[in-house]
């Protein structure tokens, strides 16, 4: 078992798309003193290639440990 944070995001998932994501994560959790990040972001893709692009569904994930 592992513990994820995630952000959400539609359309492609095109590599800018995803840094820019992941930068916006990696901000919001610098927030919280318990958390502390144990892993490289990475692109999640829901959808296949015949999905329409603004129907597609995306996340970036990063692992998490928890020091409460």
């Amino acid at each position: 078992a592992h513990m994820v944070a995630s952000i959400a995001y539609s359309g492609p998932a095109d590599d800018l798309k995803a840094e820019k994501k992941s930068f916006e994560l990696q901000r919001w959790l610098a927030r919280f003193q318990s958390y502390r990040i144990v892993s490289e972001a990475r692109s999640v893709q829901y959808d296949g290639p015949m999905t329409l692009d603004f129907l597609r569904r995306n996340e970036v994930h990063i692992g998490l440990r928890c020091y409460i």
